[in-house]
């Protein structure tokens, strides 16, 4: 996990208005949860299965479901 403020100033530069956030190696889901605290779009993808409790519980906080959550690649 890293602190929110490292990828702020990246996402802000990067992503246009109604763009998409893509995180290829999400782990612990802080980029994706930056992203849904800022009403941002973004697609989390992570294959190993050991993150997927964590990325749950710290996006349940603040999002109701994971749209298209299917885990690790078996």
């Amino acid at each position: 996990m890293f602190p929110m403020s490292l990828i702020e100033t990246p996402i802000k530069a990067c992503c246009p208005e109604d763009g998409i956030v893509l995180d290829p190696f999400c782990g612990s889901g802080t980029t994706l949860m930056y992203c849904f605290k800022n009403n941002i779009n973004a697609i989390g993808l992570e294959i190993n299965p050991d993150f997927k409790g964590m990325i749950e519980r710290r996006m349940n906080k603040h999002q109701q479901t994971l749209a298209g959550w299917t885990g690790a690649v078996e």
